[in-house]
């Protein structure tokens, strides 16, 4: 263990600690355990993330747990792709924000046969100027093999409504979605993803999901 994870962990352990006294644990810093592939290979499925409460504003590229617009007791974790006011498209491999394609560098990937392991790394692009993530699209999915039931902004550009988000997997090929069931409302974001916590690989332990 390298000595960055050891302060990592030291310091994680000091305010876990103040907040069993002033009850952080229970109002800010939480773990959540994220049992789908939505979100991988940025999170693995099985891996546990710490989480702290949403405070302030939310940037794209953000990962944020919140509520599931139509079953507010579901919680799931995605990437902040669309922010309020704005105009999205997305095309092939491609998203545009009010006509410009954003930077994400793609990875390209096969699905494994078991559900709980790491995408398999085929092709990696270079990273584009300003990306600050990265997206994987599934090389052996056929073109409508995720496509069916996508009704916002697939085909023409979707207006994001004020106060609300359009969230989409980094598992672009296996991530149900805004892509799906729409927008989030801002009163559905419940917290922001700080790093990965607990991992079977434990290279992956303490990793950081935030972004600069």
């Amino acid at each position: 263990m390298t000595l960055k994870n050891i302060l990592i962990i030291f310091g994680l352990i000091v305010v876990l600690g103040i907040g069993t006294i002033a009850g952080i644990t229970i109002y800010s810093i939480r773990l959540m355990s994220v049992p789908t592939g939505g979100l991988a290979n940025t999170i693995i499925p099985g891996e546990t993330v710490i989480t702290t409460k949403f405070y302030g504003n939310v940037k794209r590229g953000d990962l944020i747990v919140f509520k599931l617009p139509s079953d507010p007791a579901v919680h799931y974790i995605k990437r902040v792709i669309g922010l309020p006011g704005e105009e999205i498209l997305c095309k092939g491999t491609s998203v545009f924000i009010n006509g410009q394609e954003i930077s994400e560098q793609k990875v390209f990937a096969e699905t494994p046969s078991d559900s709980n392991a790491a995408l398999k790394i085929i092709r990696e692009e270079a990273a584009p100027p300003n990306a600050k993530y990265k997206v994987y699209y599934d090389i052996t999915a056929e073109d409508d093999h995720f496509s069916h039931g996508m009704k916002f902004g697939i085909g023409k550009p979707f207006q994001i409504p004020a106060d609300s988000y359009f969230m989409m997997g980094d598992s672009r090929d296996n991530s149900l979605d805004s892509r799906y069931w729409g927008i989030v409302p801002k009163a559905n974001l419940v917290a922001k993803a700080l790093r990965i916590w607990n991992s079977p690989d434990t290279q992956r332990m303490f990793t950081s999901l935030e972004i600069q």
